[in-house]
């Protein structure tokens, strides 16, 4: 592997991987993570000797994009390389926040300190070229930087709360780095790392390494009882259960992946929905700025969403119930039919229960719904009467109150 000089194109053509000891954290006997200002020393006897309370950092990082993937471990416990980075080029589903850095690169930059055959054949054998970096500044290590403002909050923010554990690193990762590739602009467009990704994705989609197996060489370990699953990294439990379902024939996707990203934005705001309801009830300052943040959260995160994925059913179904009660009818009615749209298309249905009991139907039948209130306010009698139909034909035990809806339309004529 020889000393190269490098300019990345686009982005996935060169990636810098990089492993690197925490220089701030470090795990106390009570399992709690405490946060060191000064330095610590990284010479090797140091490490060796406190190997039990350090961290190590895995980052990888796209040239082009700036777009990165990080995981932390134990010290004494180091993380398989090739895992890593398998798990990294990956599409990152089934956890509450997902990733948008993905895909093979063409090249991968090495540092000297952790080259070897094994990763080099790995490389090889599914098409990606080791570069030895130039220079440490050319390696990407000033990512670290960042990740050690990372730790300087994660530390200190409401550790009542969020105590500084393992499990809470695991999540405040993947919160920071989501952030990290989606909000911020690097360049002269304003365009957050997470655009210029996708700028290319539409042209070129992101190609993913093979099975674990054949990638490394090594046997996928067994899915362990869910009480151990559930021990381990959040990253990492996703990672096996997804490879275990590649294995079973089920590929995960490009588009797979945008349609996790925007179910993931929408969660959080839509369980927040109903806490919020009770203070358009009341008048105090405090609660019209409380509710004010909630509705601006709200329409924020479900423009991301459709960013993610413009044909996200619930980012459509409930972001058009939300404009519905806020009187903007005809943006409100323009998601709600979309939402019907692609919910007839994915409706499942099963005989012996109401469709609301599976999950993925209930954005489409709140949008029936929705559109159907919508068109009674307006008085449109026969268009409201059409979705009146379908949804009472779906809402067999009446747990969307259709009945109530077909009333309304009667004494309206």
């Amino acid at each position: 592997m020889a000393y190269t000089n490098y300019k990345s194109e686009h982005p996935n053509q060169v990636h810098q991987l990089l492993v690197s000891p925490s220089r701030h954290l470090w795990i106390k006997k009570n399992g709690q993570i405490d946060y060191q200002k000064k330095l610590f020393g990284i010479n090797k006897t140091d490490l060796l000797s406190n190997k039990e309370k350090l961290f190590l950092r895995y980052v990888i990082r796209d040239h082009n994009s700036k777009t990165l993937y990080c995981e932390y471990c134990r010290f004494a416990r180091p993380l398989d390389l090739i895992e890593f980075l398998h798990r990294a080029w990956m599409p990152k589903i089934g956890t509450e926040r997902p990733q948008v850095f993905c895909g093979m690169p063409e090249f991968l930059m090495i540092p000297e300190n952790i080259e070897s055959e094994t990763l080099e054949a790995a490389l090889a054998g599914v098409g990606v070229k080791a570069l030895k970096p130039p220079s440490g500044f050319a390696s990407g290590m000033r990512v670290f930087r960042e990740l050690d403002d990372f730790e300087r909050e994660f530390s200190f923010w409401n550790r009542e709360k969020h105590p500084p554990t393992s499990g809470n690193l695991e999540f405040s990762i993947l919160e920071f780095i989501h952030e990290y590739n989606t909000t911020r602009p690097i360049d002269h467009r304003k365009l957050s790392p997470w655009e210029i990704l996708q700028e290319h994705f539409k042209r070129c989609p992101p190609l993913f390494p093979p099975l674990i197996e054949k990638f490394s060489g090594k046997t996928l370990p067994a899915l362990p009882p869910s009480h151990e699953l559930y021990e381990m990294p959040v990253s990492i439990q996703a990672w096996l259960i997804s490879e275990h379902l590649r294995k079973n024939g089920d590929e995960l996707t490009y588009p797979g992946l945008l349609s996790e990203l925007a179910e993931a934005e929408v969660r959080p705001v839509y369980e927040e929905w109903d806490d919020f309801t009770p203070y358009e009830k009341f008048q105090s300052e405090e609660d019209k700025r409380a509710l004010a943040g909630f509705k601006y959260r709200f329409k924020s995160a479900m423009v991301r969403a459709l960013k993610y994925d413009p044909t996200c059913m619930m980012a459509l179904s409930y972001f058009g119930s939300f404009l519905k009660d806020e009187g903007e009818y005809a943006d409100a009615e323009r998601y709600l039919r979309n939402a019907i749209e692609i919910g007839r298309q994915k409706v499942i249905s099963d005989n012996d229960y109401h469709p609301h009991y599976i999950i993925n139907n209930r954005p489409y039948l709140r949008a029936l719904w929705a559109l159907s209130d919508l068109l009674l306010l307006q008085r449109r009698l026969a268009e409201a009467e059409v979705f009146i139909r379908e949804l009472r034909r779906l809402d067999k035990d009446d747990l969307y109150e259709s009945s109530k809806l077909q009333r309304r339309a009667t004494l309206t004529q």
